[in-house]
């Protein structure tokens, strides 16, 4: 962490950004040395704990890292974000919901990244108002509170089923099949499950298949499908792919 005299021309705390891009910490680097304003890095695991950042901060990211911001904004980071990207800022927000959120709290600078464009883009980023801040962490939330209200109850009626077994092993087809619409991406991931390494999609499949086949409630086998439901709700929110999709509500 680089520690600075306050730059009175410029309403920041920090310059943040994440180690594992030497283009977004080189970036940070001289502007936090040119703004006289701190400069702090962030260890990507620590992205996944409770990590408190300043909201009087601008967070330099490149877009291989904006799977990080879900998470940071989960966790209530409220900073301005800054973009380091080959493609237009333009073009970029379209794909990317969070990008989107907040007047002025989010902009960027497609290669080659210019000092005079950084300056004057990061003069003018202002954190996210707190309502925006909340609204967003409620979308971000929306899939696991789905889990907990459509997926689990279910899961534990099918360990307790004997006759009906086969027809609620169906509501939960039924819902995979939601999930694979709305969130076609993130099905397509290949994860590995109990040493075994497939797409989500086929996970599901073959688990489902499996429980079929056995006509019966097995612990280890339902464990494996909330398994998946939730490796795939690690997914969507990294990616942010169904963000506010209306199933979730």
């Amino acid at each position: 962490m680089i520690f600075c005299k306050p730059n009175p021309a410029i309403d920041l705390d920090f310059i943040l950004a994440i180690k594992d891009s030497p283009s977004a910490i080189a970036a940070a680097t001289v502007l936090s040395n040119l703004l006289s304003i701190n400069r702090q890095l962030i260890e990507p695991q620590s992205i996944q704990k409770s990590l408190r950042l300043p909201k009087q901060s601008v967070l330099i990211i490149t877009e291989s890292q904006l799977n990080y911001l879900a998470t940071l904004r989960l966790h209530g980071f409220a900073g301005a974000v800054l973009l380091l990207s080959s493609n237009t800022f333009t073009s970029v927000k379209k794909k990317h919901r969070l990008l989107r959120s907040g007047a002025g709290s989010h902009d960027g600078c497609d290669f080659p990244w210019k000092l005079a464009d950084l300056l004057a883009k990061i003069s003018e980023l202002v954190p996210l108002e707190p309502e925006n801040l909340e609204m967003l962490q409620k979308e971000l939330k929306a899939p696991e509170k789905w889990l907990q209200r459509q997926v689990k109850p279910r899961l534990k009626r099918l360990q307790q089923s004997q006759e009906n077994f086969l027809d609620e092993l169906d509501e939960i087809a039924i819902i995979i099949g939601q999930v694979r619409e709305e969130t076609p991406a993130a099905c397509h991931v290949i994860v590995e499950i109990e040493g075994y390494s497939a797409q989500i999609q086929q996970h599901f499949q073959q688990t489902v298949e499996q429980m079929r086949q056995a006509q019966k409630p097995e612990k280890a086998t339902i464990a494996r499908l909330q398994q998946i439901f939730e490796q795939w709700q690690k997914i969507v929110l990294g990616s942010e792919e169904g963000l506010g999709a209306s199933i979730w509500y």
